[in-house]
């Protein structure tokens, strides 16, 4: 068996194992959506929105790529320092800070926090009487660990420490995330696999204890070989295959569980993006009129050691998502 052929073994055994591992915890998350701690599935960075989260195979030297697949962080991606901000719906606020530091000969840790400001709240009882107001908050901080196994096959481990706090209430857990990626550069493609948010509640704020959004990915990522682009796609919550739009069609269900990325370099200075997820624009678009409900895109600029990334996301009625991140790298 060639080398090539082994490390895409070795990948297909990791996804099989990562799937029997996640159905027992996320069998209540049909659409992985219904979670005290479903913030764990906005995008951590601009770039990645664009994209339309489709970066589990994609690596290179973005602070955040260990949050989509912790196998990603690399000697590329260490030094680099990464804000994050989203103004999101209702006057929510979502942000990120992540950091990446590569130890020679060793691996790459990466570490982040990722917080939402859910705004203030105007507080009745069940018979609508004023109760005052109440704030909601929610924070993950998270630390990573990368490492080369060979010399195209990278592996990584993720350890999330989460809090949620509505009132007074409050919500606590403790996950992992494990994901390999396999690399060509010779051919320039790349795939991956990674399992995220396998884990438990430790507090919650009903009386059940809620499950977090696990999810189980699938990559691929493909430079172009005669023109600057890179395509990029991801299969997600494939535990859940075939259940999460059930008014669908063979060939919708199958895209309910796709992302799609496209990014172009304009030179060593621009870069644009664009990205589908077709789960989400079938959820939110409220009829058949034309929507752009599920299409992002966006555009990052490099000056030196500092690079600026824009994304615009559609939400269809609900609107659109800002989001800008700035990177900052070894000089």
């Amino acid at each position: 068996m060639s080398i090539s052929l082994r490390v895409v073994w070795i990948l297909l055994c990791g996804l099989l194992a990562g799937a029997g591992s996640g159905v027992g915890t996320a069998y209540a998350q049909l659409g992985g959506s219904l979670s005290e701690f479903g913030f764990l599935r906005l995008d951590p960075s601009a770039r990645g929105a664009a994209l339309g989260s489709s970066l589990t195979a994609v690596s290179d030297d973005d602070a955040t790529a260990f949050y989509y697949n912790p196998a990603l962080a690399s000697t590329d991606s260490g030094g680099h320092l990464l804000a994050s901000y989203t103004d999101f719906i209702a006057d929510s606020q979502v942000g990120t800070l992540a950091y990446s530091y590569h130890v020679e000969s060793v691996a790459t840790v990466s570490a982040g926090v990722r917080y939402v400001d859910w705004g203030t709240f105007d507080g009745r009882d069940a018979a609508g009487v004023p109760t005052g107001d109440f704030q909601a908050r929610d924070v993950a901080l998270t630390a990573g660990l990368a490492a080369r196994a060979t010399d195209r096959l990278r592996y990584g481990v993720n350890v999330h420490l989460l809090y949620s706090a509505i009132e007074s209430a409050r919500a606590t857990a403790a996950a992992v995330d494990a994901g390999m990626h396999a690399h060509w550069p010779e051919r320039q493609w790349s795939v991956a696999t990674s399992v995220h948010h396998v884990g438990r509640a430790f507090s919650s704020f009903g009386i059940e204890r809620t499950s977090l959004p696990f999810d189980w990915r699938i990559g691929v990522a493909k430079q172009l070989s005669h023109v600057p682009v890179q395509l990029s796609i991801t299969g997600y919550d494939l535990h859940n295959a075939g259940t999460v739009l059930p008014d669908e069609g063979t060939a919708g269900q199958a895209l309910a569980h796709l992302t799609f990325g496209i990014e172009a370099y304009l030179g060593d200075v621009l870069t644009l993006r664009t990205g589908y997820n077709h789960r989400r624009s079938r959820e939110l678009v409220l009829n058949d009129r034309l929507d752009w409900a599920g299409f992002g895109g966006g555009f990052g600029i490099a000056v030196g050691p500092l690079r600026a990334d824009y994304a615009y996301t559609s939400w269809s009625s609900f609107g659109g998502l800002h989001q800008i991140s700035l990177q900052l790298g070894p000089s």
